[in-house]
């Protein structure tokens, strides 16, 4: 969300490691409700661009080759939700636990994010 609402705090430090990424040809991996979620909170930011805005993040994600949307399948589903309950001291969402979980089937290591819930699932955030 912070690569595509100019507005927000690490839109700048966002926008450039996804620069960065697409410049050294990274792959890029996001799941389908992580994309989701980001097109309805973008959509419903009027100051900035709201709509417009959503629909840019649709059309990066339905254009970019060095992107893959990867399914919430009901296996992910399933481990996302216990790992939701395993961790009762957290604040992770079961969206975040998702892509925890997809993110270990894949053994990635680094995420474009700057949410602290992924380092402290042991992940690296980009910005």
């Amino acid at each position: 969300m912070a690569i595509v609402d100019s507005q927000d705090a690490s839109h700048k430090a966002a926008s450039a490691a996804l620069e960065h990424l697409i410049a050294t040809r990274w792959h890029i991996y996001t799941s389908n409700w992580t994309l989701y979620e980001a097109l309805s909170h973008i959509k419903e930011r009027a100051k900035s661009g709201g709509l417009s805005a959503a629909k840019a993040l649709r059309d990066f994600a339905d254009t970019q080759s060095a992107l893959t949307i990867l399914p919430v399948t009901k296996d992910v589903e399933s481990r996302a939700v216990k790992l939701f309950w395993d961790y009762e001291d957290k604040a992770w969402s079961v969206t975040v636990c998702a892509s925890i979980v997809l993110m270990r089937d894949l053994t990635l290591t680094h995420i474009l994010s700057g949410n602290h819930h992924f380092v402290q699932a042991g992940f690296t955030c980009l910005y």
